[in-house]
């Protein structure tokens, strides 16, 4: 399965649609999109929107675990009491890598926040070669971490199941040694990193299933979830 904007021929103003709280001042930090990929990026934007603005309404001990399940392949995540869901934010570079001059900040896709815990994710771009895709994910962890401070970092690739799968491609290089993304970056606020991963949409789509239908969810927060997921149901192939 691939995101919804690899398919932006029919309904293109559906899939382009921010169906939960397009009011958000996140939408601010909403990249512009190049002229020649607008229609596929536009697609990809509201994706991540309305599945991560859903998810910070909703309890996060229940969708947070999932996702932190189906991305490290660990159930045994942290139940967070507080959550705070961020996209397309620009973190700054941990300082001793401005010694020699001020970096850019980095653009993390989807970062969140809870007490014990910070994750940031990239969103894979197929127009990127891996040594492109290795260099940002560098940077967003030598970010995040920084900002994650004393608490735990993970970091995840939103895969767009292509082949070969950049996320793949990562998580396999920096997990034959747990130390490797540790060494490239030679930030010691890297150390904060425990887990690199992957999602797909079909992931994010299944969490998603699981709070439309959970009794364990209040009807409201069920409401929202649903509400989300019928829009997934008509633009997710």
């Amino acid at each position: 399965m691939s995101f919804p904007m690899m398919q932006p021929s029919a309904g293109a103003d559906l899939h382009n649609e921010f169906v939960i709280a397009p009011h958000h001042p996140d939408r601010l930090n909403r990249p512009p999109a190049a002229a020649a990929r607008a229609a596929d990026e536009r697609c990809r934007q509201a994706f991540l929107w309305n599945v991560f603005r859903t998810f910070e309404l909703l309890t996060p001990a229940f969708w947070l675990r999932r996702l932190h399940a189906r991305m490290l392949r660990d159930a045994n995540g942290a139940a967070p009491q507080i959550v705070r869901v961020r996209l397309w934010e620009r973190l700054p570079a941990p300082p001793a890598q401005s010694l020699d001059g001020a970096l850019e900040p980095t653009l993390v896709d989807v970062m969140i926040e809870t007490e014990r815990t910070v994750l940031t994710l990239m969103a894979a771009d197929d127009g990127d070669p891996l040594g492109r895709a290795d260099d940002r994910a560098t940077r967003i962890v030598d970010a995040g971490s920084w900002f994650a401070g004393r608490r735990d970092h993970y970091f995840g690739v939103l895969d767009n199941a292509t082949a070969p799968s950049v996320g793949a491609l990562l998580r396999n290089r920096y997990e034959r040694s747990s130390f490797s993304m540790r060494l490239r970056s030679a930030c010691p606020s890297s150390a904060q990193l425990k887990g690199v991963g992957v999602l797909e949409p079909q992931d994010l789509v299944a969490i998603m299933q699981d709070c439309a239908e959970s009794d364990a969810l209040p009807e409201v927060e069920r409401t929202l979830a649903r509400h989300t997921f019928a829009w997934l149901a008509r633009v997710v192939p």
